[in-house]
């Protein structure tokens, strides 16, 4: 396959404006993100009005797209209000809305609304036929259920002639597609309206009826998805859209991910160094149903995430050789550290870090603004980080 001949697109979670532009900066070619209501991440940080309007500026006059979720499902009080949020959003000139409840649909219809709609996973699309429901009612882009395989993913495309998106990276949910009620039972919060509070990864104790412990563990604890090893099957089968988990994730991590996952599209059908995965904060990894049966358990048997990479700070303003750092975690000046830049380049910087006043730094402490100097140019938004042994 001439790798030139189909590229999809790399789709960013974005929980704010920093997280999105940095998105944009390290390879997204689209970001997801939430307005102020209706979201099913209700921790996520989420945009204002205002701030949606200033990451779709930017987005356009970067030719690169925004997506915003509105997949909750809806109770007959919030149809009351729905109308003037979603005529709201297409004023902003949003490039699409995520959606799972056919109300929005209606709402959508009714008023002659502009923006793309997305069918979202949360609605649990399985098949063709309901692929072809959807497609001849407007939508343009469905996001099957995680259930299906990239090939069964792909027969939609091919037979409906819709757009998908999948997952190719992130944290995974037990439930089916998303439905859930641990949460609400458990913790008196709705996950299907944005509150979950992750039950399905706490610890559980089994016990008979004469108190005897039966089991101890994380039975629910699902793995993380990743779908790298998978890239040829993406591309085989055209999945328009390769979409990544973690609206509530660290603006270091998503700039990671994004250039990871950047690099792979750019350089298929040659393969690249997959460790940059597990540097990052992971539960292990797995392929879940992409690549058809589940082959290895999807279990995570732990709370603790693995990683190795500690995000320090980024750098906001230079001035010749001199970058201004914005520090978000304390380091060493003597430590080693590593600069990633836009490009998804990797550089050690050996240098000192001077407070306002010009003294000398061994000592960088967190939420601070200091400089330091290089002969390399570093761009606005690189980001400054730390390297742990894998042992350590």
């Amino acid at each position: 396959m001439n790798k030139k001949s189909f590229k999809p697109e790399i789709l960013a979670p974005a929980g704010t404006f920093e997280k999105g532009k940095t998105a944009f900066l390290y390879g997204a070619d689209a970001i997801y993100a939430a307005g102020p209501y209706w979201s099913l991440r209700q921790g996520a940080g989420n945009f204002s009005m205002i701030e949606l309007e200033s990451i779709i500026k930017y987005a356009h006059q970067n030719s690169k797209k925004v997506y915003v979720t509105v997949n909750s499902y809806f109770t007959s009080s919030d149809l009351r209000e729905l109308p003037i949020y979603l005529k709201d959003l297409d004023s902003l000139n949003v490039d699409g809305v995520i959606f799972s409840d056919p109300s929005l649909f209606l709402i959508y219809e009714k008023y002659g609304l502009n923006f793309d709609l997305h069918l979202s996973t949360q609605s649990s699309l399985l098949n063709i036929k309901a692929a072809k429901f959807w497609k001849d009612r407007g939508v343009t882009r469905v996001v099957p259920g995680r259930e299906l395989s990239i090939t069964e993913a792909g027969e939609i495309k091919k037979e409906v002639g819709v757009e998908v998106e999948m997952f190719i990276h992130g944290a995974m949910c037990v439930s089916y597609s998303g439905k859930c009620l641990l949460s609400n039972f458990m913790a008196n919060r709705d996950s299907n309206r944005g509150g979950c509070a992750q039950s399905c990864r706490w610890r559980y104790k089994v016990y008979d009826e004469n108190r005897a412990i039966l089991g101890d563990g994380y039975p629910l604890n699902s793995k993380d998805l990743t779908g790298i090893n998978l890239m040829e099957s993406y591309f085989e089968h055209k999945i328009d859209s390769l979409k990544i988990e973690g609206r509530m994730k660290s603006l270091f991590y998503i700039a990671r991910i994004v250039s990871f996952y950047k690099k792979a599209i750019e350089s298929f059908p040659e393969k690249i160094d997959t460790s940059t995965l597990h540097y990052l904060s992971n539960r292990e990894f797995t392929e879940g149903f992409l690549g058809g049966d589940i082959k290895n358990s999807i279990r995570f048997d732990s709370t603790t995430y693995k990683s190795t990479d500690v995000f320090l700070g980024v750098v906001v303003a230079k001035d010749n050789n001199r970058f201004l750092l914005s520090v978000k975690y304390g380091f060493n000046s003597f430590d080693l550290l590593y600069i990633l830049l836009p490009d998804s380049r990797e550089i050690v910087i050996d240098s000192k870090f001077f407070n306002s006043y010009g003294d000398n730094l061994e000592r960088i402490n967190p939420n601070h603004i200091v400089f330091f100097e290089s002969k390399i140019d570093i761009p606005n938004y690189s980001l400054l980080f730390s390297r742990k042994n894998f042992e350590s």
